[in-house]
């Protein structure tokens, strides 16, 4: 009898299987059926979004000249087009059903992913809210969250009976534990436990409590976003979907582990593991409950006075560990501010910082696990810029006694010390500098990205406080106007764009776009190149826009989810052309008449600061 397995990555229906017993092929398909299901309910709501959108668009216009091609039916929308277009990979044998290629295995029989380069499909002004023009992207991000939360709730029933294959599991917990360049409490993970739960989870004679469950979906969901970090450019195409269905197995198994959790270690882990997933998912709102969630059973476990010295260490620590604990309590401080700062969350572990007793952890350069400096480098940037917000929100709570303009100069100060955090340590040199894998970038750029953030957020919040307005929107004409904003929405969007490649998943668009707001930098950017008639100067921003505008709409063709924000973003894009373009009209104008054009003049019909003249005197000058 052969004992011969068919590899992870070979088509259903290969002629191998045929010679295989029956139990092996049993146990070769469970490698495609899982990711094929996902794939099929995950195209069917991709799908029927992309109808709404279509009727949406023939509802608000009449149909253009040139929306069909003579040989196509009238009627015939730009999306169904590109949507159904193929994608040629070299695999070609005539058929379409025969058109598949190891690459693209999870994919429904025949079907391929879209094609890059064919054009993106417009949204509907409805979805984007272009009510102001600035807030566009926002209004974007906000939708594609709305989908998201519509797609979790379906799909999380719909896989009810879908498992992962048994070998692939192994391989992503082997990659989660040994590639992941930090994990959150390592000493309290139950690694050993995870590492046998591919062979034992579905026995029937073994009982796996649900929290053990939901750590096991969780670790699977991050070592396969390791594995597409790593992955090239070809192969990545194949895991794109692999993430995002281990994280609805991990939502099938959350309900029946919060009817048993008690706050012991591993629902501790679970909470912050699963809420970092959720993070990634545009699902805020689930991972700020968890987050909670976390921070409870954090105190209640004793982790914010782990350095006491009239009591023993928590229960499941030893002297050894004390380091690990140490950095990772100061990483969930910094959860505790992001969620405070952006999304103006209620505090929790940081209620009562009076009664944290925990040191800093000690660095050393000749640590054998940090040999290219990135743990070092990572802690420090980190615990500044969390002690910079720290710092800012006690300002803050105490603006009634030192006053507003007090406030505003206390915080201009704050940020001005994340400004020379990144000059002291050289942050943006070192990511262009280092060779550091793709997941170690990633997550050193997202706390660079999240110090410049603080520093708008920080000024929205004064600006706001001193306007007596409750929405940040309101101020951010003003706020956009301050050179320190407009520094650190350059630089924020000047990292992301560095980030910008064919691996650039729809996770890390959540992650910078929905959980870190990235769109509020990009929108400071865009009034800021709305509101200048200085071409020259101000090119490398514009190019910084058109790049990121540009792989957005490229990315989009095989992400639907990213079509309300690439849309977006090509709006302003188009704005700041237009405004370039009719800056440059009455320049020449003015030149051929021999007069300066005035900057009101210049700056007539664009929004980026209604009611006033931004630039004023010194513009005036300028020109």
């Amino acid at each position: 009898m052969s004992t011969s397995t068919v590899h992870p990555l070979a088509l259903p229906g290969a002629s191998k299987e045929e010679t295989q017993a029956p139990e092996d092929r049993i146990a070769a398909r469970s490698h495609w059926i899982f990711f094929v299901t996902a794939y099929r309910v995950s195209s069917v709501l991709d799908r029927l979004r992309d109808v709404e959108q279509t009727c949406a668009q023939l509802h608000q216009k009449p149909l253009q000249a040139d929306s069909a091609s003579p040989s196509e039916p009238l009627g015939t929308s730009l999306s169904s087009r590109s949507i159904s277009k193929p994608r040629h990979n070299g695999y070609d044998t005539g058929t379409p059903a025969s058109q598949s290629s190891p690459r693209d295995w999870w994919l429904p029989r025949g079907q391929k992913p879209c094609d890059p380069a064919s054009p993106l499909p417009h949204t509907p002004s409805t979805v984007i809210g272009v009510g102001d023009s600035f807030q566009c992207m926002r209004s974007a991000v906000l939708q594609i969250r709305k989908n998201a939360s519509s797609s979790h709730s379906a799909l999380s029933i719909l896989f009810q009976d879908v498992e992962p294959p048994r070998d692939l599991a192994k391989h992503w917990t082997k990659h989660y534990v040994n590639e992941t360049p930090f994990i959150l409490y390592a000493n309290l993970f139950p690694g050993d436990v995870v590492a046998h739960l591919p062979d034992v989870l579905h026995l029937p004679h073994i009982h796996v409590d649900p929290v053990m469950v939901v750590i096991y979906y969780c670790v699977l969901y991050n070592g396969a976003c390791l594995e597409f970090l790593h992955a090239t450019e070809e192969d990545a195409l194949a895991m794109i979907k692999r993430p995002r269905s281990l994280y609805q197995c991990a939502l099938r198994a959350m309900p029946a582990w919060r009817r048993e959790a008690t706050g012991t270690a591993s629902d501790f882990i679970a909470a912050i593991m699963l809420s970092i997933a959720a993070t990634d998912n545009f699902d805020q709102e689930l991972s700020w409950q968890l987050h909670k969630l976390a921070c409870e059973y954090a105190q209640k476990l004793r982790l914010h006075e782990i350095d006491r010295g009239d009591r023993s260490p928590p229960i499941g620590l030893n002297v050894p560990d004390l380091e690990e604990s140490r950095a990772s309590f100061w990483k969930l401080v910094q959860l505790d501010y992001l969620f405070r700062l952006i999304h103006d969350k209620p505090r929790t572990i940081t209620a009562d910082a009076g009664s944290w007793t925990v040191d800093l952890p000690g660095l050393r350069a000749d640590t054998d696990h940090d040999t290219d400096g990135f743990r070092s480098t990572y802690y420090i940037v980190q615990s500044r810029i969390t002690f910079a917000v720290a710092e800012f929100f006690h300002n803050f709570e105490d603006s009634a006694e030192i006053g507003d303009d007090e406030l505003l100069s206390k915080t201009e100060a704050i940020c001005r010390q994340i400004e020379d955090l990144y000059d002291e340590w050289r942050v943006v040199q070192w990511l262009d500098e280092s060779e550091l894998d793709s997941a170690k970038l990633y997550i050193m750029s997202e706390v660079a990205v999240f110090g410049h953030l603080s520093i708008i957020f920080m000024l929205r919040r004064v600006k706001a406080k001193i306007k007596k307005v409750d929405q940040l929107e309101l101020v951010d004409a003003e706020v956009a106007r301050l050179p320190l904003a407009q520094k650190a929405s350059r630089e924020a969007v000047k990292i992301v764009q560095r980030l910008a490649s064919p691996l650039f998943h729809i996770i890390l668009i959540s992650i910078f776009f929905d959980s870190l707001q990235m769109d509020v930098a990009y929108q400071y950017l865009a009034r800021s190149l709305m509101a200048s008639t200085e071409l020259f100067e101000t090119e490398n921003d514009v190019l910084l826009f058109n790049n990121m505008a540009e792989y957005l709409a490229t990315f989009a063709q095989d992400e639907m989810e990213v079509r309300p924000l690439a849309s977006a973003i090509t709006k302003l894009r188009d704005d700041i052309q237009q405004h370039r373009r009719e800056v440059s009209l009455l320049r020449g104008r003015a030149f051929q008449e021999g007069q300066p054009a005035r900057p009101s003049l210049l700056l007539k019909g664009f929004p980026a600061f209604q009611g006033a003249d931004p630039l004023g005197d010194e513009l005036e000058a300028k020109l």
